[in-house]
């Protein structure tokens, strides 16, 4: 069996072609990530820019880590204590950087060279959005601007100061997505810290605030209960994670690639004898039909979870590298414009460890099952075109599935696919997957589980019946 397994292995790999989208994946995946911590708190305006606190200017990737050092150093048990210590630190900075000298680059660059009479007229409260608009037909200037209204009917410009781009890292670390205002620091700080803090206080209110069924009140209080009970097992610690949500956000953009080439490789595994004539090196004589086939379902299906993992390995690995993550163990939450619940979401009463393990979990068995339909079709047909087709069509439809809202939503996520958006399976409701649980009599059941164990025994089952019915290949 040994021998088999390695003749088979060897086969796999000894192509070139399969090295190389091997090689070519790893290196997207160390890219593809790179490019999600390199992506964070982008500015979209070249007029805009981070500086660290000495004034250099900084790319995103540093400012992350500015920004995770400094939440970190508030790691520890919540509190209003907590709270008040970082709000006091922030308005310090706020008082110690003030802006007070105008960018004239940047305002020529937006208003024209003559920018002072309006920006005068702007600061004083008497600037009408006719006369500003007049003004700017009369100008060269090709960029945006912005321009906003007060209860007086007075219009007034943005303004960009030297000292902007501290003020962005000031807003990237303590208000995103709000940029800082001396006037009203105070007040942005508290719109955004406290939607964290009623999370850490609160956890139970936000539940019944967000969980409910439209159909049937017995559900809702069922599966309000049982968030309730997660609620009460979420540790009450603060620390920075912003790594974690990077880490998890770069995982969303590599999962998928890995699975059209573990389909490539996988779909000539039972037809290859008769493509490259090699059957008296592969079948010995000795060998039984069951060890021969066994020995490729084995050989497939640990290739395929084995290229999966590898990319987790990889994107661990590339984003510890950039940005360490200090803890698992401690409450989902959106900190620092590093988002794991994105805008409309709703509130999610787990951790990040709870998060990850699933995760590992369902793209294990997600690339089980995937590496398994694929080499029963292999069987059946020995063909890698058609393969490649029906898998093709298979991702296809999952795709479309997914986004039908009249599907249950158990079905969509039971599409193996579908387990590689793992986070699906955490969310709160959505028009496209529905609520993540299954409510049977007083029982509440995570679909993740029910995908895990009920991929795992089909998986079983088909592999039972692969060998049941397996032949040997006949050498012409």
């Amino acid at each position: 069996m040994k021998r088999l397994i390695k003749s088979e292995l060897v086969k796999l790999l000894k192509s070139r072609t399969h090295l190389i989208l091997i090689i070519l994946l790893t290196l997207s995946t160390v890219i593809l990530t790179y490019l999600s911590f390199k992506d964070y708190g982008r500015l979209y305006d070249d007029l805009k820019y981070y500086e660290n606190f000495s004034g250099d200017k900084i790319d995103s990737i540093s400012a992350a880590k500015i920004v995770d050092e400094t939440l970190h150093q508030y790691a520890g048990k919540w509190s209003e204590n907590t709270y008040q210590q970082i709000k006091k630190d922030y308005l310090q900075l706020v008082s110690k950087y003030p802006r007070q000298i105008i960018n004239d680059e940047a305002m020529k660059k937006v208003y024209g060279d003559n920018y002072k009479p309006i920006m005068d007229k702007s600061l004083a409260g008497e600037l009408t959005e006719d006369e500003f608009e007049h003004y700017m037909s009369t100008v060269d200037a090709s960029r945006g601007y912005s321009l906003y209204g007060d209860e007086e009917g007075h219009c007034h410009i943005q303004l960009y100061y030297n000292e902007d781009g501290i003020y962005h890292l000031l807003s990237l670390i303590y208000t995103s997505p709000y940029f800082v205002e001396e006037n009203d620091a105070s007040q942005t700080f508290d719109t955004v810290w406290e939607e964290n803090d009623y999370i850490f206080k609160h956890g139970e209110q936000l539940v019944k605030d967000n969980y409910s069924y439209e159909n049937s009140n017995s559900q809702q209080l069922i599966l309000q209960d049982y968030l309730i009970s997660q609620v009460h097992k979420l540790p009450q610690t603060f620390d920075s994670v912003v790594p974690n949500n990077l880490f998890l956000k770069a995982l969303r953009n590599i999962l998928w690639a890995p699975l059209f080439v573990v389909i490539i490789l996988l779909a000539n595994v039972f037809g290859i004898e008769k493509q490259y004539k090699m059957d008296e090196i592969i079948y010995p004589t000795s060998s039984s039909k069951h060890q021969i086939t066994i020995a490729k379902l084995i050989t497939g299906t640990c290739l395929g979870i084995g290229i999966v993992w590898l990319q987790l390995l990889v994107c661990f690995l590339v984003s510890s590298f950039i940005l360490p993550i200090h803890t698992w163990n401690i409450v989902i939450i959106n900190m620092a414009s590093s988002f794991f619940i994105d805008w409309g979401q709703m509130y999610i009463p787990y951790t990040y460890l709870t998060v990850v393990v699933f995760c590992f979990l369902l793209t294990t068995v997600g690339s089980f099952a995937i590496s398994l339909i694929t080499l029963g079709i292999s069987y059946l047909t020995k063909s890698r075109f058609i393969v490649v087709i029906v898998m093709t069509v298979f991702i296809v439809l999952s795709w479309f599935i997914k986004r039908m809202t009249f599907i249950p939503t158990l079905l969509k996520t039971f599409m193996p696919f579908n387990m590689l958006s793992f986070l699906d399976y955490f969310y709160g409701y959505t028009a496209e997957q529905g609520y993540p649980y299954f409510i049977f009599h007083n029982s509440v059941i995570p679909y993740r589980t029910i995908v895990i164990v009920g991929w795992s025994l089909i998986g079983i089952l088909i592999v039972w019946m692969l060998i049941r019915q397996a032949r040997k290949p006949a050498i012409d």
